[in-house]
């Protein structure tokens, strides 16, 4: 009985080594550590802007006549271009022509919409300039804020949207006639009784003195022929040179 325990413990003894022996002989299989997921952080949602309200203004509408100096690379076509009205209206403001120069420094008179401007003269209503200038006749009262029955005042200036220069016909002048043509009757003029002999005053001879000695014979004895024959006695200073001359 106690060699059977004794065989029994002795061969636990010799298994129990023997399995240490081969465990510690046998490598350890490493342990792959499973992989690690990388965990993404979710960005944080923005909260939705509004975008701001704008709010809209409608651009004030100019209704009187401004004006505007003129600036170095200025023509005709920007400025009309800059206020947003035809080149025709700026020119007809301003009384000028299509060919002419416009320097920095000079005065336009700018109106706020194509058209022209108009003084009132007498006689005229809004009906007759609509139509001498191509206008509507509401729009004239409106941009001049007229009433139907606003009578118009002589020298009053109406700004008259989309109208054209109006042409005044010049005033035909009066036809004068010519003054009755006067019958004059010739007169008979008597012929000078011609005379003998004539006296050359001091003042003729001094003047007859200034020509050259060779003439005065000559220019002398026509003088006196001419005296003679006319009935003139004396001969002055002043008959000589109205001869001479």
């Amino acid at each position: 009985m106690f060699k059977y325990i004794y065989f029994s413990i002795v061969a636990l003894i010799i298994g129990g080594v023997t399995f240490a022996m081969l465990r510690a002989e046998k490598p350890k299989e490493e342990k792959t550590p499973p992989p690690v997921q990388e965990v993404k952080a979710s960005p944080e949602e923005k909260p939705i802007e509004t975008p701001p309200v704008v709010a809209t203004t409608t651009p004030e509408v100019r209704t009187e006549i401004i004006e505007y100096t003129v600036k170095p690379g200025d023509v005709f076509g920007t400025i009309a271009e800059e206020f947003h009205i035809s080149v025709n209206t700026i020119l007809w403001e301003n009384n000028l022509s299509a060919t002419g120069l416009i320097r920095p420094g000079d005065k336009l008179r700018i109106l706020p919409f194509t058209g022209i401007s108009y003084k009132v003269k007498s006689g005229d209503t809004i009906s007759k300039i609509a139509n001498a200038s191509g206008a509507a006749e509401e729009e004239i009262k409106k941009a001049n804020n007229l009433a139907d029955n606003t009578a118009l005042k002589i020298g009053q200036v109406l700004l008259i949207p989309g109208g054209k220069k109006i042409v005044v016909a010049p005033t035909p002048k009066p036809v004068v006639k010519p003054a009755p043509t006067k019958t004059t009757t010739p007169t008979t003029t008597t012929p000078a009784t011609a005379v003998s002999s004539v006296t050359w005053t001091s003042g003729a001879l001094a003047e007859l003195a200034k020509i050259p000695s060779t003439l005065r014979p000559s220019v002398k004895t026509k003088i006196t022929n001419y005296c003679k024959a006319n009935g003139i006695k004396t001969i002055t200073k002043e008959i000589y040179l109205s001869i001479r001359i």
